[in-house]
């Protein structure tokens, strides 16, 4: 029998079987031609999405503090012209927070929670495609609005409220502050448009996600007066002038983020400065040490490890320095129990240092100033043990001892009232505290419970002669030990004053910008 003849006979006689499996594939290539069909359906409304959310912003830096906006030194201006990206992207500095909303007459006035509140600066030549609010005025998109019972553009009062953005963490010790503290209103006196079309006004986000957010775009200068950061912005907005993310596929978008991304990267590197890291270079009066400290009271672990790097380059170890209020400081035994009747004063600032200016200090001793020492009749040999707030494990504050630490200090050193042992500077500012101009007129953080009337008497005198200097020292191991905690536990570093300039611009290349939230990031394609 032929071979031909033989496949006719097989067909015809499994002629069942055979229908069903050519049906059972004419289905399943339906079924996954539909489903490729649908597939690139939904990938190009996501695409289509993302363009619509995120307008003129195809990357963004997102940092974890404020930096210079100021019209002298923007980081935007400064970044938008670097080498590698010049004439490539434009970038728009802006303020983006999350907040409380109300609006409406009186006591009829209709609230809100979860409102992104954003302002975006100055468009033009420098940073098209962005909403320019006339500062008083806001513009609403349909979710607030509702939400806020808004019907239309015209006269208003709708009012922001919006956490303090203040450098300080508020979980330091002295930090902390009541909900009337931590947040700071904005008033819109009109609504110039309620968006509700499905644009960037709408769905402005750098989250992504399908739920409409409830945007109010306000004026900048008016969102950084109101969040108490005049001049200074929270995020980079940055626009690829050469490229259509909307028309291009990913292949071709991906290819493009490889090529400019990190040319972006190197410009914020480049151009960033301490400033913009939100630290200050000064000049201690009392030691001729130049001081990198920072706004936020306690420097970041990635600034006190590219410092302790730079000093290496340079062959010179910095002077770690940390500072903090300590409620009691007594005369004791040796095992930290203290007498009835013992030497004390109350509410002192003491350091924590990783060596006095003659030298080391040791693990367990305290050095005081002179006039320290007579005020507490303390003298070299004496035990000492430090009484200090610390917060628990629920965010309270609890007065705990040095002694509970293991840590009962012996007096090592009593220093005259010059150098290290009479400088201020040493002190970073604690609103309310080191700011005031003397002791009665402190105004601390209401969960921190201070007698002000011991506090006067044991520091009134003192303080209207040298301020906040503080009175005793331990080494900063120690005081890490005791007062440190999440946010930090370095308040400056110091080098010697003929080091400063070079440690300043060792420690500005040294750190990583991206270890503090200095690095763009591709939102777009993110989204698409």
């Amino acid at each position: 029998m032929s071979p031909l003849r033989l496949i006719r006979r097989n067909l015809s006689y499994f002629r069942a079987a055979s229908l069903a499996v050519v049906a059972g594939t004419a289905v399943a290539t339906a079924v996954l031609a539909g489903s490729l069909m649908v597939g690139d359906s939904v990938r190009g409304s996501l695409r289509q999405l993302a363009v619509q959310r995120l307008g003129p912003a195809d990357y963004a830096l997102v940092a974890n503090r404020f930096f210079d906006d100021s019209p002298a030194a923007s980081l935007a201006k400064r970044v938008a012209a670097a080498a590698g990206v010049a004439g490539k992207v434009d970038v728009a500095p802006a303020v983006v927070g999350n907040g409380a909303a109300a609006a409406g007459p009186g006591d009829k006035r209709t609230r809100t929670g979860d409102v992104q509140v954003l302002g975006v600066g100055a468009g033009g030549a420098s940073a098209p495609g962005w909403p320019q609010i006339a500062r008083g005025q806001t513009v609403l998109n349909g979710e607030a609005a509702d939400a806020l019972g808004v019907a239309a553009a015209g006269p208003a009062d709708v009012t922001f409220t919006l956490p303090s953005r203040e450098d300080v963490p508020r979980e330091s010790t002295v930090a902390r502050r009541s909900a009337d503290e931590l947040s700071f209103p904005l008033r819109a006196s009109a609504v110039a448009q309620v968006a509700r079309d499905r644009g960037l006004l709408s769905l402005f986000s750098l989250a992504g996600g399908q739920r409409t957010p409830r945007n109010a775009w306000v004026n900048l200068a008016d969102l950084q007066d109101a969040v108490q950061q005049p001049g200074r912005a929270n995020v980079l907005l940055a626009t690829d002038k050469g490229f259509d993310y909307g028309a291009a596929g990913e292949y071709a978008a991906t290819k493009r983020v490889g090529e400019l991304l990190p040319a972006l990267n190197a410009a914020v590197r480049d151009v960033v400065t301490l400033g913009d890291y939100g630290l200050d270079v000064t000049t201690s009066k009392a030691t001729g040490e130049r001081v990198v400290s920072t706004k936020a009271t306690y420097l970041d672990p990635p600034t006190i490890a590219a410092a302790m790097e730079a000093g290496k380059k340079l062959g010179v170890e910095p002077r770690l320095v940390t500072v903090n209020l300590v409620n009691r400081v007594v005369l004791t035994d040796d095992k930290g129990n203290a007498a009835k009747d013992a030497p004390a004063l109350h509410y002192v600032i003491g350091a924590g240092v990783s060596r006095l200016d003659d030298g080391p200090i040791g693990p367990d001793e305290i050095a005081f100033n002179q006039e320290t020492a007579d005020q507490l009749k303390a003298k070299v040999g004496d035990r000492v043990r430090l009484d200090y707030y610390r917060r628990d494990a629920d965010g309270k504050l609890a007065e705990v001892t040095s002694a509970s630490q293991g840590l009962v200090f012996r007096v090592a050193k009593i220093l005259p009232m010059a150098g290290v042992g009479n400088d201020a500077q040493l002190t970073p500012t604690f609103k309310g505290l080191t700011d005031s101009a003397s002791v009665a007129d402190w105004n601390p953080p209401a969960e921190l419970k201070i007698d002000t009337k011991l506090a006067e008497k044991d520091n009134d005198a003192y303080w209207r002669k040298h301020k906040a200097a503080p009175r005793l020292l331990v080494h900063v191991d120690a005081a890490r030990k005791m007062w440190g905690g999440p946010w930090g536990d370095v308040t400056s570093v110091r080098v010697p004053a003929d080091k400063g300039d070079a440690f300043a611009d060792v420690l500005r290349r040294t750190i990583d910008p991206a270890a503090l939230g200095f690095a763009f990031q591709p939102v777009k394609l993110q989204q698409l």
